[in-house]
C-alpha cells in the first residue's frame, strides 16, 4: 500500500474525532466483540464520511497488564 498516505495521528476535527470514537464503540458492541481490539477506519474527505475498514483482535495481548 505504498500509494496510501497515512497520517498518524489523523489530522481531523474534534467533531470528527467524536464521530470516529462513537462509530468504533457502536461497531464493537453491535458485533458482540470483547476484550481488546483495533478498529481500522477510512475517512472519505470528499464525501465527509467515515467507514469501518476492519476490526482486528490483538493476539497475545496480556489483559493482566491492564489491571
Amino acid at each position: 500500500m505504498q500509494s496510501t498516505n497515512r497520517i498518524i495521528p489523523a489530522e481531523i476535527s474534534a467533531d470528527q474525532t467524536n464521530e470516529v470514537q462513537t462509530l468504533a464503540k457502536q461497531a464493537f458492541q453491535l458485533l458482540g466483540c470483547s476484550g481488546v481490539s483495533r478498529i481500522d477506519l477510512i475517512i472519505d474527505k470528499d464525501e465527509d464520511r467515515v467507514y469501518i475498514n476492519e476490526i482486528n483482535t490483538i493476539p497475545g495481548f496480556p489483559l493482566t497488564r491492564m489491571a
